[in-house]
């Protein structure tokens, strides 16, 4: 899939889960919403004291998957490597790595 397919997804639909990986190589998944950057990243806020941080901080490996309101029907999967961006709250950037369609998946149901 063209990863300018899945920016445009992004715009049109929040609803996400975030997958981290815990200490321990277990996943750790939470339900977020999502926009994009300026640079058409995936980019996600949350709190400092949030787990998907603390995991993120210690291993930037992150799956999002990305679906319509209604939940039955298209989504997209996101792999690659998220950045902590401190502010306020932090922010997460996902940036998908070029390893192939593998990283960005699409579904329709």
């Amino acid at each position: 899939m063209d990863i300018a397919v899945a920016q445009q997804f992004l715009r049109e639909h929040e609803h996400a889960v975030l997958a981290t990986w815990r200490r321990d190589g277990r996943l750790q998944m939470s339900p977020v919403t999502v926009g994009l950057d300026a640079a058409g990243r995936a980019i996600i806020s949350s709190r400092e004291t949030a787990y998907k941080v603390r995991n993120l901080r210690r291993d930037p490996r992150a799956a999002l998957c990305v679906f319509v309101e209604a939940f039955t029907g298209p989504w997209v999967q996101i792999e690659g490597t998220a950045e902590v961006v401190t502010g306020h709250d932090p922010n997460f950037r996902l940036t998908c790595e070029t390893r192939g369609e593998s990283d960005v998946k699409t579904q329709r149901s």
